[in-house]
């Protein structure tokens, strides 16, 4: 049976519902998201522009900026981080829908 995707999207932010439990995607096209509740690592791909990732967890004040083609790996252990996108980046997550 073929999955069907569908986004949801909120001010910039889309989810895609995937028919994976194991994971979530998330397109951001010029928005930045506060990550304060997940439940495992993160990677974010950025595909135009420049993504950049603040934390704001126990090192606070860290910052990587990731550039076109680029991609990043964010470990659980990280704690919260702030997500700003300028142009379309995508954040893989753990866990289904709300990770």
């Amino acid at each position: 049976v073929p999955a069907t995707v569908v986004q949801r999207p909120v001010r910039g932010v889309h989810r895609y519902d995937t028919p994976a439990e194991e994971f979530s995607v998330w397109r951001l096209e010029g928005a930045g998201v506060d990550v304060d509740d997940r439940s495992g690592p993160d990677i974010v791909v950025c595909v135009d522009g420049l993504a950049s990732l603040s934390s704001t967890g126990a090192s606070a004040g860290a910052r990587l900026e990731v550039p076109p083609g680029g991609a990043a790996w964010i470990p659980y252990a990280d704690g919260a981080y702030r997500l700003d996108v300028e142009g379309l980046a995508y954040r893989v997550t753990v866990g289904g829908p709300g990770a």
